[in-house]
């Protein structure tokens, strides 16, 4: 009986020998979780009706690690992956907003779906990863006229506080966070001694309080922002940042210049290239959509 590979193709019923799978491997040499979640999902999308021991054995044949880990991984992301209606209650973003997202999947590197009875499924913290990295890499930024404030996505949408920081034009949501436990002077400190959080969402492995986006641009409208004050303002903000589009003929030369380079190889290319543009995260994103696209399978 033939068996599945992690390219997809078929082989004869391979010959077990004794491995020592549950030898614990040098945390140096095993890939980071997200990155192994990453794997996992990609197998089940590639595969979602294969047996977990052949999906397993794919995954050690191709990246390494004990099959044992790959078992438990591959079982416990099939038994969290939720439809898009249990994104939605995960996310506290709006159906509008998933919807938007998907069909642009050509451009901002939307997660594969896994099929299930026909329905498309996720990984709740992959999907949110993935969320968390657009976000924050977003190639363009509309602004408002009122200050410079960022008012892209929608309204209605639980974000965590973080996303203050980006609304306000910092480079990333530190200092904002720290508010939270020591809120300042103001307009924010206020805000944060006396308002309740709209609920809580998954940000990067844990639940945080989450606020209406509509909500924290009325309080950034009222707060004073990078640059006033006699400040040059925006100063050390990344403007010019190009669009996805660029990003992805980028990733698509890469791969037809060197098809037998791995993903990990194309991503340490393409930041060399373009050391202004997304981070690690994006560009695999970015990378497998483009590979996706042309028909050719990661090595």
């Amino acid at each position: 009986m033939a068996t599945l590979t992690a390219a997809g193709t078929l082989f004869l019923p391979r010959q077990r020998v004794a491995l020592p799978e549950e030898t614990p491997v040098n945390p140096a040499h095993r890939p980071a979780d997200d990155l192994r979640l990453d794997q996992a999902v990609r197998l089940l999308a590639e595969h979602p009706e294969a047996d977990t021991a052949d999906l397993a054995h794919a995954a050690h044949q191709q990246h390494g690690s004990p099959e044992s880990t790959w078992r438990r991984l591959i079982t416990q992301t099939r038994a969290e992956l939720t439809d898009r209606t249990g994104l939605i209650e995960a996310t506290g973003l709006s159906r509008r907003t998933l919807n938007r997202l998907w069909a642009e999947r050509a451009d901002n590197g939307h997660p594969v779906p896994v099929t299930v009875d026909g329905v498309m499924h996720w990984h709740p913290r992959h999907w949110q990863t993935w969320h968390t990295g657009l976000t924050e890499e977003r190639a363009t930024q509309h602004q408002a006229d009122a200050g410079g404030i960022t008012r892209d996505g929608e309204p209605d949408d639980l974000v965590p506080w973080r996303e203050l920081g980006r609304i306000l034009g910092h480079k990333d949501g530190t200092t904002v966070a720290g508010w939270r436990k020591d809120p300042p002077a103001g307009p924010i400190g206020d805000f944060l001694r006396d308002e309740e959080p709209d609920g809580e969402i998954l940000y990067r492995g844990q639940l945080q309080p989450a606020y209406r986006r509509q909500r924290l641009w009325d309080i950034a409208a009222q707060a004073p922002r990078r640059g006033q004050s006699g400040a040059n303002r925006g100063a050390g903000r990344r403007t010019g940042t190009p669009h996805i589009h660029a990003h992805r003929d980028t990733a698509r030369r890469l791969i037809a210049e060197h098809p037998d380079w791995t993903t990990a190889d194309l991503i340490r290319a393409a930041i060399q290239q373009v050391p202004d543009g997304p981070g690690k995260t994006m560009w695999r994103r970015i990378i497998e959509t483009a590979r996706t696209d042309s028909g050719t399978d990661a090595p």
